[in-house]
């Protein structure tokens, strides 16, 4: 009994209280067996114990204080016994942000980091820059100086926190049978908060935490604490009650600041919790700077250093591992991107680094509410785990961050020979720039001029629904041009020729045009009827703004960087490498972005790409082969993120890591281009027969039911080969001009053979189809219908290699990553600060190697061709 009612338990995240719920039955039932002896205990014995497990075990916090109070509500409903009052919570359940403040009172040692005092959009930069100096300064100073401070501030801190616990435990004690007693254990309880003890430690951490949160301008540059003032208050050497901490307490209060080892005393003076349980909330990196503000992200990155970009969630399990003892446990629900990209970099794997085990997981499941989203179940252990692990229901040796069994053999390195080869598209950013075809084709009849700056948009619903890959709307592009505006008298000393080049509106009492920069082209600009519509449908929005509280302005949607409200012309992302690089190439490799379906494709250049597409700076078959491959599926899937289940495509984390075969012989890349090449017509004639995209096309090629049967009708199809099967009967029959079934199912598996054929030629090519001394024994790819675990359980099964190839050939990769590296680091390639070009492939000769760089101004309008006719020179 006494063991059980030692355990502490906590939610960090905890809402209403339905997991700290669960938590306290579970508990509370272990108590009753132990107290009654029996298995059942009855209803009275499970009321008292289910009340000592809340008042003994159960700790909670949660930063909405609506939430708070009704997670107390719902353990006082559980816990209540006829005739007692409810337990008293307040120490308990608290409202709080759990991941900012600090975890250990060891932590204000800290001091005051420099980055506190980074320049931010509304600071003033002169401000910062002191700030930040005198800061390195004191500190500098403080570490010369540190014996007698340290000790110092070790034993004005030891008895403040000697003093605050003592108040505490004098607290903890006092019974709660009566409703006297809860009263006056309430009491004790306010006198312990406005205690000297608790409230030095208290403004102390908040003081730390605040500076990051404090604007650093004219107004408030006399209330920021520097680390000099900051470790003299610490040491006692100067007085803690200021403006400065004044001002530290209100922000604190504003923003709920939470120091863990202060709100529960008892916990820390025994370690840490035992165990943390819950669902912590999960968001984006973008979307945590509009929701909570840059400098709540700029503290996040600081405090919780190495993270970069990534999701809210992953500082929830590494706050939650800090506030753990040893050997405790913490057990999870998180997206699945937990264990994907930035995000696992941030979180799981900085864990397992600090001694952290997992221990048990499920990769991902779909999320049982309503919501559609996968989620992950994670379950890490602070220590050394001895045992056997478990893997969605599985036995396995051990778990790596990535929420796999695979050997860990580290992350892969980002290859100086993919640089520059690789690109997200435009980021267009205002539907008004998008228009149907036969608006495109009415304004350039209307006008020919308007060809150079309307294209084709591609975008990855084309790029995976249509049976071409066609683009199925047109986009306006203004490329880095400006807007050029003359005065009348201005327009007048322009020679005849120039005049006659720009042929400009007059407009407002000027001359007006939008034209490249270079006005000796002996070419007719005249965009004024489109450039209306961007004015029109992209100017209002670009130049929306929200209203404060107060009714001010402040930076909206589209409204935070440039060039979005001034140049609202442009492009929010116009990706000038991108097009530079495939300038010289007559058709590139696209991949959508997000979706489940691998499927690379080759478009011809002269459109512009949505930024829902990778562009791929290649042009042979050879390239097409090893992308497409499956060798590059599994690594692609290793090392993206998901979103929903797709596969997000992230150029930096999945190809500049791929290492494609190294240094192959004539005849292995003359195989790869030629079953790249029959692949890809094989698969183009197909979709064109059976009027299917890529994805639709790809469902089909892994139909495990896929036949041919002598059916009348779509119901027996379903019944004999399933819905997937039905649907493509379906289709077929009410589609024109389509093949008919049984050989529409014949070409499809055709395709998995010629798939078959193209996976084992690419793993010739790197020399994997053999025994060898260097790899060991020859990967048997053993192609079939096998289930892939990165998909949801739902819909796992593919036709694709065995999972037992597919760990073998993942660890190749990596090695050879590694190998890779290490060679191109010997050649000087990852030096801080170099930019040396990588040695272009034949295909690439057209300068893709190339740092990315931005156009000189109007140099974007050469990198377009339509039609074959060629976009103009200015």
């Amino acid at each position: 009994e006494k063991g059980l009612l030692s355990l502490k338990v906590c939610d960090v995240a905890c809402g209403s209280g339905h997991i700290l719920l669960a938590a306290a039955r579970r508990i509370g039932l272990a108590l009753a067996r132990v107290r009654t002896g029996e298995d059942q205990p009855n209803p009275a014995a499970m009321r008292l114990a289910v009340r000592d497990a809340i008042r003994h075990c159960i700790y909670g916090v949660d930063k909405n204080p609506l939430a708070v109070e009704l997670c107390k509500v719902a353990l006082w409903l559980e816990a209540h016994n006829p005739g007692q009052p409810l337990n008293f919570l307040d120490h308990k359940i608290k409202c709080g942000d759990a991941i900012v403040g600090l975890a250990l009172r060891s932590e204000l040692e800290r001091g005051i980091p420099d980055e506190a005092f980074k320049t931010l959009p509304e600071d003033d930069k002169d401000i910062t820059k002191a700030l930040v100096k005198r800061n390195k300064d004191e500190r500098k100073q403080r570490e010369v100086q540190n014996l007698q401070l340290q000790t110092d501030f070790e034993k004005t801190l030891d008895n403040h926190a000697k003093e605050a616990l003592k108040e505490y435990e004098q607290f903890l004690h006092l019974p709660e049978t009566t409703p006297e007693e809860i009263a006056t254990k309430e009491k004790n309880y306010r006198r312990f908060i406005d205690g000297k003890g608790y409230t030095w430690q208290k403004i102390m951490a908040d003081a730390q935490v605040a500076q990051f949160f404090i604007e650093k301008n004219a107004a408030s540059k006399d209330l920021l604490l520097t680390d000099g003032e900051y470790r003299q208050m610490l040491a006692g050497y100067r007085g803690w009650q200021t403006q400065k901490t004044a001002k530290a307490t209100g922000v604190a209060a504003e923003r709920r600041f939470f120091h863990w080892f202060l709100e529960f005393p008892e916990v820390f003076a025994g370690g840490g919790f035992d165990c943390v349980l819950g669902n912590p909330p999960f968001l984006g990196d973008k979307k945590l700077r509009s929701t909570f503000g840059i400098e709540y992200l700029e503290y996040l990155k600081t405090a919780y250093a190495p993270a970069g970009a990534i999701d809210l969630v992953a500082y929830f399990f590494r706050r939650i591992f800090s506030i753990l003892k040893p050997n405790g446990f913490q057990s999870l629900i998180a997206t699945n991107t937990i264990a994907q990209g930035s995000t696992r970099e941030g979180g799981l794997e900085v864990i397992l680094q600090e001694n952290g085990t997992i221990n048990h997981a499920v990769r991902s499941m779909r999320w049982p509410g309503l919501a559609a989203v996968e989620v992950a179940l994670v379950t890490i252990f602070k220590g050394a785990w001895l045992s056997k692990a478990t893997l969605d229901q599985k036995s396995v040796a051990q778990i790596t961050p990535y929420l796999d069994d695979a050997e860990p053999l580290g992350n892969p390195h980002a290859l100086h020979q993919n640089q520059g080869k690789s690109f997200i598209g435009s980021y267009v950013l205002g539907m008004g720039f998008i228009m149907e075809p036969e608006e495109a084709q009415r304004l350039i009849a209307q006008n020919p001029d308007n060809e150079d700056v309307l294209f084709p948009y591609l975008n990855g619903e084309d790029l995976n629904s249509s049976p071409d890959q066609s683009p199925s709307r047109w986009v306006i592009n203004f490329f880095d041009w400006p807007i050029r505006r003359y005065s009348e008298e201005e327009w007048k000393g322009l020679d005849r020729d120039r005049r006659d080049d720009i042929r400009t509106h007059f407009r407002n009492g000027k001359f007006e045009a939008i034209a490249p920069p270079d006005y000796k082209s002996p070419v007719g600009l005249d965009y004024f009827d489109v450039f209306k519509i961007v004015e029109e449908k992209v100017k209002p929005e670009r130049q929306r703004w929200k209203k404060d509280e107060n009714g001010n302005d402040i930076f909206g949607t589209f409204a935070v960087r440039d060039p979005m409200p001034e140049r609202y012309w442009h492009y929010g992302e116009k990706r000038p490498a991108l097009y530079r690089t495939i300038e010289l190439l007559d058709r590139v490799l696209v991949h959508t972005r997000v979706t489940k379906t691998h499927s690379f494709d080759f478009v011809q250049k002269g459109r512009v790409f949505s930024d829902a597409t990778i562009v791929f700076a290649y042009s042979k078959f050879s390239s097409f082969s090893c992308l497409q491959s499956v060798i590059h599926e599994f690594w692609a899937w290793q090392y993206s993120s998901t979103m929903k289940g797709d596969r997000r495509y992230a150029p930096s984390d999945c190809f500049e890591t791929f290492p494609f075969p190294q240094n192959l012989p004539k005849p292995i890349e003359a195989k790869l281009e030629a079953i790249g090449s029959r692949y890809h017509e094989h698969r183009r004639q197909l979709m064109l027969a059976v009027q299917l995209g890529l994805t639709k096309t790809y469902n089909q090629f892994h139909n495990q039911q896929l036949m041919v049967g002598k059916w009348q009708s779509a119901g027996e199809v379903e019944k004999a080969a399933g819905k997937d099967t039905a649907y493509l009967w379906k289709h077929l029959e009410k589609t024109p001009g389509t093949i008919p079934f049984g050989e529409a199912v014949e070409r499809i598996l055709q395709l998995r053979h010629l798939h078959v054929q193209m996976d084992e030629a690419v793993l010739e090519a790197y020399g994997w189809h053999e025994d060898s001394a260097k790899w060991g024994k020859a990967i048997a790819l053993r192609h079939d219908f096998h289930e892939v675990d990165y998909l949801p359980e739902n819909d796992r099964t593919r036709f694709t290699i065995h999972p037992d190839a597919r760990k073998e050939v993942l660890k190749r990769l990596l090695l050879l990553n590694h190998e890779v590296y290490a060679e191109e680091v010997k050649q000087g390639l990852h030096e801080k600060g170099r930019k040396a070009k990588p040695k272009a492939a034949p295909e690439e000769e057209s300068g893709n190697g190339d740092e990315p760089r931005e156009y000189l101004p109007g140099e974007q309008g050469r990198l377009f061709e339509i039609g074959g006719r060629q976009g103009r020179l200015f």
